[in-house]
């Protein structure tokens, strides 16, 4: 079990015998919340702000709840309301940032983020998420200046590193980075891109790893069905996710397809007919092994990492 799961349950009855103990609502709500349960966290907290509306503990812990819920407009009121009552923790102004973000009101997330820029506050993060303000407005050059900031500041960060492929990819500067300008040169999504000496295959084995990918498309998204068509980040896709797409296609597919490959094959079906073209990798082959041999190909791996110098 979840160790944050083995702490929640009891600590919920002893608060059934105190429900009035401020400090176990708040280990509860922080709970909840950790082990995603966003609306048992937002309940918790709405117990104690019905003694104290004012809290900003609990008022912080509702917006994070919100927002880990998806109701961003709730937790954009929220984060706002406790700015404006005076908290200055700069944590508060980068949530609101960020919801701002996932609400589509860019102009609201730029002006939350500047100023954790300007006065060089340590955020973890923030200049991204400016950067990415930047991005969804059309200021490319500012987007670019500070996702490059970043990165050089933490040099190899996948995240940075996801998000200067595509500003650079959308300002049509392709000799960014690891980025190949003739590997992209005339072929427009969602065609795919990989040469081959024939069209994709139609059969069973494409239609087979498009229904995976939509199940990792729709676990990423937090979305429903997904239709084959749909561009990866019309349907909510960004840097953080296009990544840990990359990732999901290698460990769960055994396949590897390049950051630059999924940005020119947005959809499921493009990404699909490129994934059915090859062999597939180690790790595909030993998916279909029987647990004993995965287990035994696995220590024979760390066997050999072990060894070398």
């Amino acid at each position: 079990m979840n160790a944050n799961a083995e702490q929640l349950g009891p600590r919920l009855r002893f608060l059934e015998a105190d429900p009035d103990n401020a400090g176990l609502l708040a280990e509860c709500a922080d709970l909840a919340l950790a082990l995603g349960r966003a609306e048992q966290s937002a309940a918790l907290a709405e117990r104690a702000l019905a003694r104290d509306p004012r809290d900003p503990y609990f008022r912080s812990r509702l917006a994070n709840a919100k927002l880990a819920g998806g109701d961003t407009e709730a937790a954009v009121r929220l984060f706002q309301e406790l700015l404006e009552s005076g908290e200055t923790a700069p944590e508060l102004r980068y949530n609101l940032g960020y919801a701002c973000l996932l609400a589509g009101r860019y102009e609201e997330a730029k002006s939350a983020l500047e100023p954790l820029a300007r006065e060089g506050r340590d955020v973890p993060g923030a200049a991204l998420l400016l950067a990415r303000a930047h991005h969804y407005l059309g200021d490319l050059d500012a987007a670019i200046a500070l996702a490059r900031s970043y990165e050089q500041s933490h040099p190899g960060d996948a995240h940075a590193c996801a998000q200067l492929a595509m500003l650079h990819f959308d300002a049509a500067d392709l000799d960014y980075g690891s980025i190949d300008r003739e590997a992209l040169a005339g072929r427009p999504a969602p065609t795919p891109t990989r040469p081959r000496a024939e069209a994709a295959s139609t059969g069973p084995s494409t239609v087979a790893v498009a229904a995976r990918l939509q199940e990792i498309w729709a676990e990423l998204l937090r979305t429903g069905a997904i239709d084959p068509d749909t561009n990866f980040f019309e349907a909510g896709g960004d840097s953080v996710r296009l990544v840990q797409l990359h990732r999901a296609i290698r460990e769960r597919l055994g396949r590897e397809l390049s950051i630059v490959e999924l940005l020119r094959n947005p959809t499921v079906r493009a990404q699909a007919q490129l994934l059915g073209e090859g062999p597939p990798t180690p790790a595909a082959m030993a998916a279909t092994r029987s647990p004993a041999a995965r287990r035994q190909e696995i220590e024979r791996q760390r066997a050999r990492r072990s060894t070398k110098p």
